[in-house]
């Protein structure tokens, strides 16, 4: 039997009417980090370096959230 969706249950990719941080863009970030970081060693480690400073500007914009844990260094 399919589960059904609760109105009332919270969100993890965007708000439920809470206060809860909108973290939709950070979503999109975290693509583009593990991209880079995929990528890394066919730069000898560049995209890695430059992953690692998007994800120290965008800490804050995170912290909170369940995304938190993933942008700890």
């Amino acid at each position: 039997m399919p589960e059904t969706i609760d109105a009332a249950s919270p969100n993890p990719y965007g708000t439920n009417g809470s206060n809860e941080k909108d973290v939709s863009s950070s979503i999109t970030v975290t693509h583009v980090m593990y991209g880079l970081h995929a990528l890394a060693p066919f730069t000898m480690w560049t995209l890695a370096i430059v992953a690692m400073i998007i994800g120290l500007v965008k800490r804050d914009d995170v912290r909170g959230t369940w995304f938190d844990s993933l942008y700890e260094y």
